[in-house]
């Protein structure tokens, strides 16, 4: 009997502690997984670095990457990615004059691409690539739809809070160049008369010829934008 209830004790044990891991095993399984992705990304990024004998990887740099994979690491797919597709909206052309515009709204479609071609007539916005770079901010909750069932039915655009809030960073960076217009334009500069020296040199025509000059300088020209 003793047996038995010692049995049936140890029994309840195992299935309590099994129900405990069963419970914690998606969140570890996660935690593990973005743990799994990250080292497999700093794995990646030492062997590229490896074969140059000149560099390796320092105390700054493995911070820097470390800090990046994890992040990366923590969504399944890079395309899903919030980080990613902040950035991706940052660096897109239309997103970031809506990013603007909308921080007065709200705004109809119609109104904002009317804003548009008034602000950069040579570059007017279509009707669909509006509607389908609305449609990205508002799927990342940046942009809020407002629809409106009046006499004359219509959808409006503002920005979210979140929205503001990068709205706010955009008109940041704006502020940067603004303050850095100077400097940039400078080092452009300097860079197209390097270039165009690198053009005359190679285009001389003690060592090719007045015939081939003109044929050399347009192959080398399309290099200038790179």
């Amino acid at each position: 009997m003793i047996s038995d209830t010692r049995s049936a004790s140890i029994d309840a044990c195992t299935d309590r502690s099994h129900s405990r891991r069963a419970d914690q095993s998606p969140a570890v399984t996660a935690n593990s997984d973005e743990s799994d992705g990250g080292a497999q990304t700093m794995a990646r990024l030492r062997a590229a670095l490896a074969p140059t004998d000149s560099h390796w990887i320092d105390a700054a740099e493995e911070e820097l990457f470390e800090h990046v994979s994890a992040q990366l690491s923590r969504f399944n797919s890079t395309q899903d990615n919030p980080i990613v597709n902040v950035v991706d909206h940052l660096g897109n052309y239309w997103r970031n004059w809506l990013l603007v515009i909308a921080r007065t709204g709200p705004y109809r479609p119609s109104t904002i691409r009317r804003i548009i071609a008034a602000l950069v007539p040579e570059r007017p916005i279509s009707q669909r690539m509006l509607t389908l770079n609305l449609r990205m901010l508002e799927r990342d909750g940046l942009i809020v739809r407002h629809v409106f069932d009046d006499e004359c039915r219509h959808v409006e655009y503002s920005l979210s809070p979140i929205g503001m809030d990068l709205s706010d960073r955009v008109m940041s960076l704006i502020g940067w160049a603004e303050r850095h217009s100077g400097e940039i334009e400078a080092a452009r500069e300097a860079f197209d008369e390097r270039r165009w020296a690198s053009v005359s040199l190679l285009a001389s025509p003690f060592r090719l010829g007045t015939a081939a000059v003109g044929a050399e300088t347009r192959k080398c020209l399309p290099d200038l934008g790179r």
